[in-house]
Protein backbone atom coordinates (compact mmCIF):
# COMPACT_ATOMS: atom_id res chain seq x y z
CA UNK A 1 0.00 0.00 0.00
CA UNK A 2 1.30 3.24 -0.94
CA UNK A 3 0.35 6.49 1.10
CA UNK A 4 0.66 9.87 -0.56
CA UNK A 5 0.42 13.13 1.70
CA UNK A 6 -1.28 16.01 -0.27
CA UNK A 7 -1.29 18.89 2.50
CA UNK A 8 -3.16 17.74 5.67
CA UNK A 9 -4.78 15.28 3.75
CA UNK A 10 -3.34 11.59 3.51
CA UNK A 11 -4.74 9.52 0.14
CA UNK A 12 -4.56 5.85 -0.03
CA UNK A 13 -3.89 3.96 -2.88
CA UNK A 14 -3.47 0.41 -3.68
CA UNK A 15 -1.97 -0.59 -6.83
CA UNK A 16 -2.56 -4.18 -7.99
CA UNK A 17 -1.28 -5.97 -10.55
CA UNK A 18 -4.56 -5.64 -12.23
CA UNK A 19 -3.90 -1.91 -12.24
CA UNK A 20 -0.64 -1.79 -13.81
CA UNK A 21 -1.66 -4.10 -16.49
CA UNK A 22 -4.65 -2.22 -17.05
CA UNK A 23 -2.99 0.88 -17.25
CA UNK A 24 -0.28 -1.05 -19.87
CA UNK A 25 -2.97 -2.07 -21.85
CA UNK A 26 -4.03 1.42 -22.18
CA UNK A 27 -0.56 3.00 -22.94
CA UNK A 28 -0.57 0.57 -25.60
CA UNK A 29 -3.99 1.06 -26.96
CA UNK A 30 -3.10 4.06 -27.73
CA UNK A 31 0.36 3.90 -28.87
CA UNK A 32 -1.69 1.42 -31.49
CA UNK A 33 -4.41 3.80 -31.97
CA UNK A 34 -2.15 6.35 -32.33
CA UNK A 35 0.24 4.90 -35.35
CA UNK A 36 -3.35 3.26 -37.11
CA UNK A 37 -4.50 6.92 -36.78
CA UNK A 38 -1.58 8.03 -38.63
CA UNK A 39 -1.80 5.12 -41.27
CA UNK A 40 -5.13 5.76 -42.37
CA UNK A 41 -4.54 10.00 -42.14
CA UNK A 42 -1.60 8.98 -44.77
CA UNK A 43 -4.07 6.86 -46.94
CA UNK A 44 -6.54 9.53 -46.88
CA UNK A 45 -4.59 12.23 -47.65
CA UNK A 46 -2.90 9.88 -50.91
CA UNK A 47 -6.74 8.68 -52.29
CA UNK A 48 -7.41 12.70 -51.91
CA UNK A 49 -4.64 13.96 -53.63
CA UNK A 50 -4.87 11.38 -56.40
CA UNK A 51 -8.48 12.36 -57.06
CA UNK A 52 -7.62 15.83 -57.51
CA UNK A 53 -4.93 14.99 -60.08
CA UNK A 54 -7.03 13.04 -61.90
CA UNK A 55 -10.06 15.43 -61.77
CA UNK A 56 -7.43 17.98 -62.90
CA UNK A 57 -5.66 16.04 -65.93
CA UNK A 58 -9.25 15.30 -66.93
CA UNK A 59 -10.53 18.87 -66.53
CA UNK A 60 -7.21 19.70 -68.96
CA UNK A 61 -8.57 17.58 -71.66
CA UNK A 62 -11.65 19.13 -72.19
CA UNK A 63 -9.44 22.82 -72.62
CA UNK A 64 -8.98 23.87 -75.93
CA UNK A 65 -8.28 27.51 -77.95
CA UNK A 66 -11.90 29.05 -77.08
CA UNK A 67 -12.00 27.72 -73.63
CA UNK A 68 -12.66 31.38 -71.39
CA UNK A 69 -9.49 31.79 -69.10
CA UNK A 70 -10.92 33.32 -66.01
CA UNK A 71 -13.08 29.91 -65.85
CA UNK A 72 -9.46 28.23 -66.22
CA UNK A 73 -8.04 30.60 -63.79
CA UNK A 74 -10.98 30.16 -61.21
CA UNK A 75 -10.43 26.54 -61.54
CA UNK A 76 -6.69 26.80 -61.13
CA UNK A 77 -7.49 29.06 -58.01
CA UNK A 78 -9.61 26.30 -56.66
CA UNK A 79 -7.81 23.48 -57.03
CA UNK A 80 -5.15 25.09 -54.64
CA UNK A 81 -7.13 26.01 -52.28
CA UNK A 82 -7.30 29.68 -52.98
CA UNK A 83 -10.35 31.69 -52.68
CA UNK A 84 -11.97 32.77 -55.66
CA UNK A 85 -13.99 36.01 -56.22
CA UNK A 86 -16.49 35.63 -59.32
CA UNK A 87 -19.97 37.24 -59.80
Amino acid sequence: MLLYHIGMKTVKKQFTKEIVLEINLTTKSRRENAENYKRLKGIAQKTIKKAANDYWEEYCGTLNRTSNLSAVWNMAKRMNGTETHSK
